[in-house]
Parts: structure tokens; C-alpha cells; sequence
């Protein structure tokens, strides 16, 4: 058996504006949660809604990339695709090992309903992360 595939897919909207991370040797971080309304219901069948968080880090690899970071803002409503990973330390406190699961992203497409330019599903099409040069319009970004 082959080894399985590990993809997610999420929409949702950020929670609050990315914290973006400089490193040495020009690497950038995004770090930044996405929300998502996980609907349920009660013993009576009726529907209410459960708000699901979904921590998720971007390494920006393109001009694309690094523009895409400017509007990673609170509210912004977004579809990401990537793979499930995870950090592993200790707790300084406890001096027990925690584990943190979180999404690594390898492209991030806006919602662009309430714009005039937009696909069939409303988000803006772009090349992945991990290849391709197509640069943004700043101007057709929406917010």
C-alpha cells in the first residue's frame, strides 16, 4: 500500500491580522487562524452553528507570496490548501512534551464575491506557492 496523502482544504475567515515573522537569510513566516462554522444539532434537530479555529503557517516563496501577506487581515475571508503538520517541545512549566497540529499552506486564494472580477466560485485564482511567478494586481484585491 502506497503512502497516504495528506491535503487539506479550508474556507473560512481570519480571526485576526497575520503575524508575520522575518527571518535571517530572507525567509518570512505568516502565522494565522482561520475560522469556520461547523453547523450541529441539538436533541430538538434544531441547527446552530460551532466555530471551528484552524491554526495555519505560510512560508511565502514568490513577489505573489509576499504580496498575498499584506492582506492576510482580520476578516478576510479565504480558501487555503496545504497538509496537515506539526510542532513538537517541551513545556517549560510542566517539563511535559506538547504537540500543536497545525495546517502548512501552500496557497491561499481571496474571496472576491463582492468585487466585479471573479471566478465561478467567488475566490481569486492563482498559481501554488511552491512554483509559478504570477504577480497581483494590488488593485483587484478587494480589501
Amino acid at each position: 500500500m502506497g503512502r497516504p496523502e495528506n491535503s487539506v482544504i479550508i474556507e473560512g475567515a481570519l480571526g485576526k491580522d497575520a503575524e508575520v515573522k522575518q527571518f535571517n537569510g530572507g525567509y518570512t513566516l505568516a502565522r494565522f487562524s482561520i475560522c469556520q462554522n461547523s453547523s450541529r444539532k441539538n436533541k430538538e434537530t434544531q441547527k446552530y452553528d460551532i466555530p471551528c479555529w484552524y491554526d495555519c503557517q505560510f512560508w511565502p516563496k514568490t513577489d505573489a507570496d509576499e504580496n498575498t501577506l499584506r492582506n492576510l487581515v482580520k476578516g478576510a475571508k479565504v480558501k487555503v490548501f496545504g497538509q496537515l503538520d506539526m510542532d513538537s517541545w517541551v513545556d517549560k512549566n510542566t517539563q511535559k512534551k506538547v504537540n500543536k497540529v497545525f495546517i502548512l499552506v501552500n496557497d491561499i486564494q481571496f474571496n472576491e464575491r463582492s468585487s466585479g472580477g471573479r471566478s465561478n466560485d467567488g475566490y481569486s485564482q492563482r498559481s501554488p506557492a511552491s512554483g509559478g511567478n504570477e504577480r497581483y494586481d494590488d488593485g483587484s484585491i478587494p480589501f
